[in-house]
């Protein structure tokens, strides 16, 4: 089993997040498996959480109204998605999907509303 806490520690949106809190993040965050093609998301999904890649990559897509994908990002261990889970009444604008398998540790929305009340520079 990989440790959450470390995963969620290097990734750099939670360097700055106290120990005690990380911890609570940690504690309510899913270490998932992702096979090669799966999908994390769809655009246009709703936004509930975000998911740090602790090993392997997933890329990040825009789909056109043709089906046609543009790759515009390939994110690897410590790279973070979903970031629209922020804010949680946001939709997904991209795809994400596995590009070899991988582990990713999932945080709810929840966690990260307190996390930028507390830390506001994360936010831009």
């Amino acid at each position: 089993m990989l440790n959450r806490e470390s995963s969620l520690a290097t990734a750099e949106v939670f360097r700055a997040c106290p120990e005690d809190y990380l911890a609570q993040i940690k504690d309510a965050a899913e270490e998932l498996q992702f096979e090669t093609g799966q999908v994390l998301f769809e655009p246009g999904a709703g936004s509930d959480s975000v998911h740090v890649v602790v090993s392997g990559m997933v890329a990040l897509n825009v789909v056109f109204h043709d089906g046609m994908m543009l790759t515009f990002d390939i994110l690897g261990p410590n790279g973070v998605t979903g970031t629209s889970g922020f804010f949680p009444r946001d939709a997904h604008p991209v795809r994400a999907m596995a590009i070899m398998p991988s582990t990713l540790v999932v945080v709810p929305a929840r966690f990260l509303q307190g996390y930028l009340l507390l830390n506001p520079a994360v936010s831009g």
